[in-house]
């Protein structure tokens, strides 16, 4: 199984979800692939997530 993590804005430090970023922050460094979605479509993090999955 392949870990993915999705990374956008989240106003970190200042919102809950922020927070739980910080958190998790070591965990997320475990990730096979992470995929910044600042500016990005749900479409063009979907085909990344696939392009990743089938490579």
């Amino acid at each position: 199984m392949k870990n993915i993590v999705l990374v956008g804005f989240m106003g970190a430090g200042k919102t809950t979800t922020g927070k739980l970023l910080q958190e998790r922050a070591s965990c997320y460094r475990l990730a096979d692939f992470t995929v910044d979605t600042n500016r990005l479509t749900p479409d063009v993090v979907a085909d990344k997530i696939i392009a990743f999955m089938l490579a």
